[in-house]
């Protein structure tokens, strides 16, 4: 076997039919810059032992190499450092278990990172359109068509984990994402990643041609439970790093804090209301900023109770 160049990562969590899409894309792939077979590989990580991932979901595994692992479940962080540990590539992409990459995507993220001097690189996410009026809503709202940057100086300041790539010498040289503040956490963890690369001196950039679809979810509970995940993992990030929130527009800690945070809690709905109504007309875009006030009380429950956790 030639020298593996390209780790493919993917966390895994009780999501058997969304895998199987995404194994089946990665499958279909074509680089004509990559020995796929020979220069490829593909690790699942399964965060749940107890669960089982059925063997079809790999049986074309001669098509690219491809491994499944065990552990505990231990969340996404855990998962994503057990790939950068087991990981032979040089580089190492990482794709969300709900994701399905076009099938130029290896190509497109392969090149920008072999020709250019970025030690990591996120791509652009679309949502995959299904029924249902969240989904709808989704599709409207969850478009990542540009990277996160920073307002006054334009730096990448988050690289969404759901599709981006990195070097491998690089991820592993500031010890891969931080399982222990963020145990079995759901967001967060990949703005703390993008921080501490950028801190030690790697560059970032976009790989604007390296798409995927994003299956987001379709019920109210689903995003309710999203967004406060958001908000309770950004609050992590700003202790643990010693960030204050206001400079990465989160709300500050405290009683007064939330009391103004609960007062501003009709501006989400106002402020969407208006957009959306530009592009949904009236009853949608009802709707629309009600989630978009859900999102806003679900980031503020997740944010404000007290958490024990220890700055580094």
């Amino acid at each position: 076997m030639e020298k593996i160049k390209v780790t493919v990562g993917i966390p895994y969590y009780h999501g058997p039919l969304a895998l199987s899409e995404l194994i089946a894309a990665l499958y279909k792939q074509k680089a004509r810059v990559l020995d796929i077979k020979n220069e490829v590989e593909i690790i699942v990580v399964n965060d749940d032992d107890s669960d089982y991932i059925p063997k079809d979901l790999v049986r074309w595994s001669n098509i690219i190499h491809t491994i499944v692992v065990d552990k505990k479940n231990g969340g996404v962080a855990s998962a994503r450092n057990e790939i950068i540990r087991r990981a032979r590539g040089e580089f190492i992409f990482f794709l969300d278990q709900d994701c399905v990459p076009e099938e130029t995507w290896l190509e497109e993220m392969y090149m920008y990172l072999v020709v250019g001097d970025s030690a990591g690189a996120g791509g652009r996410i679309y949502p995959k359109r299904r029924s249902g009026i969240v989904n709808e809503y989704y599709s409207i709202t969850n478009r990542l068509e540009r990277p996160v940057v920073d307002r006054v100086t334009g730096d990448i300041v988050l690289i969404i984990t759901a599709n981006c790539g990195f070097r491998t010498e690089a991820i592993r040289r500031i010890g891969g994402f931080d399982e222990v503040a963020f145990f079995k956490q759901q967001g967060g963890e990949d703005a703390d990643l993008t921080f501490r690369l950028k801190h030690a001196g790697y560059r970032l950039g976009f790989a604007c041609n390296a798409r995927v679809s994003h299956l987001y979810p379709n019920n109210f509970f689903s995003l309710f439970e999203k967004y406060r995940g958001y908000g309770r993992g950004m609050k992590i990030y700003c202790i643990v790093r010693d960030i204050d929130p206001e400079s990465i527009r989160q709300p500050r800690y405290g009683i007064l804090s939330f009391f103004w945070y609960t007062v501003k809690l009709p501006i989400p709905f106002f402020t969407s209301y208006r957009k959306f109504k530009k592009v949904v007309g009236f009853q949608k875009s009802i709707v629309f900023a009600f989630f978009e006030t859900v999102k806003y009380v679900a980031h503020g429950i997740g944010f404000f109770p007290p958490l024990l956790v220890k700055k580094k």
